[in-house]
C-alpha cells in the first residue's frame, strides 16, 4: 500500500492509510489470500491440460514460451 493513498472498505467508509499494524495485518491476510486463490487456479489448470491435451504443467510452459517468442507454428 502506498503511503497516503485513499483506501475504501466495503461499509463505504474511506481512510488514509498511514502503515500502522493494522494495515501491516490487512496485507499479510491479502498475501495468503492470493497465494490461496494461486494454488487453487494452478491445481485446477493442470488438471484441465492433462485431461483435455494430455500436457502436464511443464509442458504447456513450454508451448507458451514457443507460441511467445516463435515466428513458427507447432504443426
Amino acid at each position: 500500500m502506498v503511503v497516503n493513498e485513499p483506501v475504501a472498505f466495503r461499509d463505504g467508509s474511506h481512510r488514509v492509510g498511514g502503515g500502522d499494524a493494522s494495515d501491516v495485518e490487512g496485507q499479510k491476510r491479502l498475501a495468503f489470500r492470493l497465494t490461496t486463490l494461486y494454488q487453487l487456479i494452478s491445481r485446477q489448470s493442470t488438471r484441465c491440460l492433462g485431461e483435455r491435451f494430455g500436457l502436464s504443467m511443464a509442458e504447456w510452459r513450454v508451448l507458451v514460451q514457443l507460441g511467445e517468442r516463435s515466428p513458427r507454428t507447432l504443426w
